[in-house]
C-alpha cells in the first residue's frame, strides 16, 4: 500500500488498525472524500457514534423503533435466551426455508427442530 496513491477496499471497516500497524510512517491515513483533509481517529470515532445516534433517534421519533411483540412474548423469549441461536449451515437454512413455505413455526434452537 505504500506504493499506491489511494486504497479503497470494500472489506474496510474504518477500524484504522492498518494505520497503527503500517511499517512505513504516514503512509496510511483517513481522508474526507469531500475536502480531502486528514481525519483523526477521534473525529472518525465521534462521527460513527453521531451517525448511529442520529439514525436511532430518527427511528425512535418516527415511530419505527418499536416492534409489535407483546410484553408476555418478550418475557417468554427472554427466559429462553440461551436456547435461541442462528442457522449455522446451508442445511439449517434450507430447513428454515422449507418451514417458512409451509407456515410451520421454527423451534427455539437455531430456529430448527432436530
Amino acid at each position: 500500500v505504500d506504493k499506491v496513491k489511494t486504497v479503497v477496499s470494500d472489506e474496510c471497516t474504518t477500524c484504522l488498525s492498518c494505520v497503527d500497524a503500517c511499517p512505513v510512517a504516514d503512509t496510511l491515513e483517513l481522508k474526507s472524500v469531500i475536502t480531502r483533509k486528514k481525519i483523526s481517529k477521534v473525529k472518525a470515532a465521534f462521527g460513527v457514534v453521531l451517525i448511529f445516534i442520529s439514525i436511532t433517534g430518527f427511528a425512535m421519533l418516527s415511530g419505527n423503533w418499536q416492534n409489535k411483540i407483546s410484553p408476555k412474548e418478550y418475557l417468554i423469549q427472554y427466559k429462553n435466551i440461551n436456547q435461541i441461536g442462528h442457522p449455522t449451515s446451508t442445511k439449517d437454512i434450507d430447513k428454515l426455508n422449507a418451514k417458512s413455505e409451509t407456515g410451520e413455526k421454527p423451534s427455539h434452537q437455531n430456529g430448527l427442530s432436530e
